[in-house]
Formats: C-alpha cells, sequence, structure tokens
C-alpha cells in the first residue's frame, strides 16, 4: 500500500474506531460553531461559514473522508462503511438543523449536498470560496421557503 493509501485509511479508521462520530474534530467544531447562532436558520447558514474558516486553514488539502473513499472505498469496506458513517451523521446533523428551523425534510439533502460539493471543490481548486458560494445557494433556498 502506498503512503497516500496508508495515510487515507488512517485518517478514516483512526478516527471512528469507537464508531462515536460526535469526537470527531470537523463535526465537533461545526456543531459547537452553528449552536452559536440564536435562530435555526442561521445555524443552518452558520455551517457554511463554518466550512469557509476550514476550507481557508493552512495546509487544508480536502475532507479527509472524501480522500479516503477516493482511494480505498472500491477495495475496503471497512472504509467505505466508515465513511458512508460519517457523511449520513453529517447529513442527518443538517436535517436536525433544518427541522428545528421548521422547514420541509427534503431541504436536509439539498444543503447536504451544497455542503459536499463545496468539500470537494475546494479540496481541488484550495480555495474558501466554494464554501461562500454553497451559503449563497443555501441562503436563497431558506429564502424560497
Amino acid at each position: 500500500m502506498g503512503t497516500s493509501l496508508m495515510l487515507a485509511s488512517r485518517r478514516v479508521i483512526r478516527p471512528c474506531s469507537s464508531n462515536s462520530h460526535s469526537s470527531l474534530p470537523q463535526e465537533r467544531h461545526h456543531s459547537e460553531y452553528a449552536e452559536r447562532h440564536g435562530e435555526p436558520e442561521q445555524r443552518i447558514l452558520a455551517v457554511f461559514d463554518w466550512l469557509g474558516m476550514w476550507f481557508a486553514e493552512p495546509g487544508f488539502r480536502g475532507c479527509a473522508w472524501l480522500d479516503a473513499y477516493g482511494e480505498l472505498g472500491a477495495t475496503s469496506e471497512r472504509v467505505a462503511d466508515q465513511v458512508r458513517a460519517h457523511k449520513r451523521a453529517f447529513r442527518e446533523y443538517l436535517g436536525a438543523l433544518v427541522a428545528a428551523a421548521e422547514r420541509p425534510d427534503a431541504l436536509a439533502g439539498q444543503l447536504f449536498l451544497l455542503a459536499e460539493g463545496a468539500m470537494a471543490t475546494a479540496g481541488v481548486t484550495r480555495s474558501a470560496e466554494p464554501a461562500a458560494e454553497a451559503r449563497e445557494a443555501a441562503r436563497r433556498l431558506l429564502e424560497a421557503g
């Protein structure tokens, strides 16, 4: 196994060995950041603000979960299961924010795709701009009702 594959598998397997997604640094930080905002709609948008701060960090190289799935997901069911569990937990978190905002359930999937697309694009472009673009799209979805 090449060095990049070993690193990717460690980033996926080690953090999830306890199967407790709430202990993951990225998840804990975005939820803590979002919870500081009062109105439910503002908490939704705060997730995208947090993504922008994450993308702007020195050394940001994209989402380790997406990287690991891309490198190992087709050959390691363990890696694929861990990545799916992490992504499912993030989608459920967005679903809880959407429910708190008393918005249609379908909005959670749309916000999830915006966030995931921003993560993938930011990793490739090494830019925080995808978070701002996704935030604007999320704002428009919220505005549309």
